[in-house]
């Protein structure tokens, strides 16, 4: 049995350990960016949400709900795409649109689940 000392980047001897894990998100950003890049996604959100329940009203669906948590889980993701079937915008990718203007938001919350 050999016994390595780690060493250093200068060759020297290090008492460097691991001691435990943590997760974290870091984000490096400029704030005007930040606010421009949110306020841009919600509007495209709200703007989506607002077309696909007047389609919902125009073909007399009722009770038409759009849950972005749902996303999160491909289970989520087949509900709500069966949710949509009744539009007839499946076609369209809409469920994968959704989650792709949300991923950096459900990239946060399963990191900080787990």
């Amino acid at each position: 049995m050999t016994n390595s000392v780690k060493t250093d980047a200068s060759g020297v001897a290090t008492d460097e350990k691991m001691v435990g894990r943590f997760k974290a998100v870091i984000e490096v950003e400029a704030k005007d960016e930040k606010k421009a890049y949110f306020e841009k996604k919600h509007e495209l959100i709200d703007e989506l949400v607002v077309h696909l329940r007047e389609l919902a009203k125009n073909r007399n669906i009722k009770d038409f709900d759009l849950d972005l948590e749902s996303l999160e889980s491909m289970e989520g993701r087949m509900a709500m795409r069966l949710a949509m079937e009744p539009l007839g915008v499946n076609h369209l990718n809409v469920v994968k649109s959704l989650a792709d203007i949300e991923s950096d938001i459900i990239l946060k919350r399963m990191l900080l689940k787990s």
